[in-house]
């Protein structure tokens, strides 16, 4: 058996290694300890954009922030894992089926809504009134920060209802 940090596999090494290179991309890191590289980070890029990229993905070049990297965003999803009892949201851009097919991987195999073709920032804007309506009735994620408990599925989806009411983007 070989070296853990030459195999990419020491998480000491990777959680020193995640900080340095979001600093030489002009970012911090705001969380508080390694949670693995394939799970999302807190991030602050240079623009000051708070924003959550999985470190595997920094590490092989994808940047730290999306908003400076002008994706489109214009998706926004709502996907159930009936076994582990959990629900997740999230935004994406364009074609939804690789986000969704990575979802599916890990479980997340019923799609509850999926929006395309969201106009502007909306995709942006309903992922975060969802969090907010999440966190104003006391429920916090059980994983990451769009995964909570399928108990939290009627109020995602009354939270989106009442965002599109005033919202003519659907």
């Amino acid at each position: 058996m070989g070296c853990r940090t030459c195999a990419g596999q020491d998480p000491a090494a990777a959680w020193e290694a995640f900080p340095a290179r979001v600093a030489e991309l002009g970012g911090v890191v705001l969380e508080p300890e390694w949670l693995g590289a394939l799970k999302a980070h807190r991030v602050r890029c240079v623009e000051g954009h708070e924003v959550t990229p999985c470190p595997a993905d920094v590490q092989q070049g994808n940047g730290i922030c999306r908003v400076c990297a002008h994706r489109v965003w214009d998706v926004f999803y709502v996907v159930v894992d009936d076994e582990a009892g959990r629900v997740k949201f999230g935004i994406s851009s364009g074609d939804a089926r690789p986000q969704l097919a990575d979802h599916a991987r890990h479980g997340y195999r019923r799609v509850v809504r999926l929006m395309t073709g969201l106009p502007g920032r909306l995709a942006v804007e309903l992922d975060q009134v969802t969090l907010l309506v999440l966190r104003l009735v006391g429920m916090e994620p059980v994983q990451g920060l769009e995964h909570f408990d399928v108990a939290a599925l009627p109020v995602v989806q009354a939270a989106v209802e009442e965002w599109l009411r005033h919202n003519d983007a659907a």
